[in-house]
């Protein structure tokens, strides 16, 4: 049993959610399940494994409200590790390696990221030198963290700005979920941010409740897409978030047979009825967490076979694009679980099953069905190991524009950006994260997956409307992004 210990001088910033919200991670990038104590001024961190890696902590900052912040990587040690001066020297030695690695690339740094560099590795300096000062020492760790996020935010938008320049206009897709309302209700400010739509065929809708109200709408919208010469990807088809499954699948858990049957039969039947008018099958959602039912791995990666054989048997040209939740894994430190994210995305490859593509679900800011927050450059290193396996990738987004009405310990919403949740720090930070990914080769579409605030019980308040149908400022931001940079 491995035990990483940490000293956190001043208490109140880490809530009894935030020690949750912990994990630590090894060299592949995997987080480890662990056991996690808060108590008095040390926080401890338990592992089946003593191997050296990096502690990851949703740690208030300065602006930008909480952001997930990583140590070095961290050999165990008899005497606890100071908190604050090891997220900030994680946080100054990403940025500068980052940094060094673009400068053996040819890319200039600019003034002002070289001084908050400078100012940055003076503060941390100050802060490792300090350590028996617990008010100094604490106060230049948040100066390097600071000066670290603030060069992080100027150097990738530097970055996807100048490869974009070089690049000029890519031919990729920007879309929207229709979620699962008519094609007649569609606000037109919608057509200017988009030029393809995901029309998901929400299985638990059109077999949950027994009519055909949901299979008409889901009509309905593929002959909206057709008049306005939209691309159209279609799902997931199968959705293993919460509350993706039709509520009378549960009833066949723990028959595999039955439940292969059932999901097998219903891609069949889409697939046969709308092959020749989706330009992008998406396969399924959220196998690797599997949200929606408790499923074993092994079951799991049967089902994932077995059902893009299905969609090939019946349309053996269209795309087919699978994706993954919480691609970072945050998860597995709650879960004991063989595959990774990556590792299952690697295991289809192998198996040459024709997966054209993998979406990355990033849900940022929910707890615990989502993606802790995380600074662009942590979006660029996360698009550059999935690119690793050589398929093209697509970026599937929400972050929330408010809070939710009554937190519980078991959900609740992350603010980040800034102080909190607001219509302003959903449109800046949606904006660099995309930036950011269209400026990446193997990103080959983004998909903003709410258009509506309540279109998601899950992912709430995320829409690029309000729940009145009144477009946020994000929808500009998305219509800037499709008129500079997607042809």
């Amino acid at each position: 049993m491995g035990l990483a210990s940490f000293y956190v001088p001043q208490p109140e910033r880490l809530t009894p959610e935030t020690v949750r919200q912990c994990y630590m991670q090894g060299i592949e990038a995997i987080p480890w399940k662990s056991q996690n104590n808060f108590d008095g001024d040390q926080l401890t961190i338990r592992r089946s494994t003593t191997e050296s890696g990096n502690l990851f902590v949703p740690w208030t900052t300065r602006n930008r409200g909480k952001l997930t912040l990583s140590t070095t990587c961290l050999r165990e040690s008899h005497e606890p590790y100071h908190l604050p001066i090891e997220l900030a020297r994680g946080t100054v030695g990403r940025l500068r390696n980052q940094v060094a690695a673009w400068q053996q690339l040819g890319l200039n740094v600019s003034d002002d990221v070289a001084k908050h560099v400078t100012e940055a590795t003076q503060a941390l300096c100050l802060a490792a030198t300090s350590r028996e000062d617990n008010e100094t020492s604490t106060e230049a760790s948040d100066d390097a963290i600071q000066h670290s996020l603030d060069a992080i935010e100027l150097m990738m938008r530097q970055y996807s700005r100048f490869s974009l320049k070089r690049t000029g206009k890519r031919n990729i897709f920007l879309a929207a979920n229709l979620g699962s309302r008519p094609g007649a209700q569609f606000p037109n400010e919608l057509l200017g941010a988009i030029n393809t739509a995901v029309v998901p065929f929400a299985w638990n809708e059109i077999e949950g409740s027994s009519n055909e109200a949901a299979a008409d709408c889901f009509a309905e919208q593929i002959r909206w897409c057709k008049k306005l010469g939209l691309r159209v990807c279609g799902g997931p088809l199968l959705n293993f978030g919460k509350n993706g499954l039709p509520d009378w699948l549960y009833l066949w858990e723990d028959d595999p047979e039955a439940l292969e049957g059932y999901m097998l039969r219903y891609i069949e039947n889409t697939v046969k009825e709308y092959s020749s008018k989706v330009t992008l099958w998406h396969a399924w959602s959220g196998l690797n967490d599997c949200q929606a039912m408790n499923l074993s791995e092994e079951l799991r990666v049967r089902l994932a076979v077995a059902s893009l054989e299905t969609l090939r048997t019946h349309d053996s040209t269209t795309p087919v694009l699978v994706s993954f939740n919480q691609p970072f894994g945050e998860y597995m430190s709650r879960k004991s679980l063989d595959l990774a994210p990556i590792q299952y995305a690697d295991t289809l490859i192998r198996a040459e099953l024709g997966v054209s593509g993998f979406g990355l679900e990033i849900n940022l800011g929910y707890w615990p069905d989502g993606t802790l927050p995380r600074d662009p450059l942590e979006i660029s290193r996360l698009v550059d190991r999935w690119s690793s396996l050589g398929l093209p990738l697509v970026l599937i987004l929400t972050l929330p524009s408010s809070g939710l009405a009554e937190p519980s310990e078991d959900r609740s919403i992350i603010a980040f950006g800034g102080q909190k949740c607001s219509f302003e720090t959903q449109a800046k930070i949606a904006h660099e994260i995309v930036e950011v990914c269209l400026a990446k080769p193997a990103v080959q579409g983004v998909i903003w997956n709410q258009l509506v605030d309540n279109d998601s019980a899950v992912y709430p308040n995320a829409g690029l409307f309000t729940s009145d149908v009144e477009p946020k400022p994000i929808l500009e931001q998305l219509r800037l992004l499709r008129e500079h940079y997607v042809s």
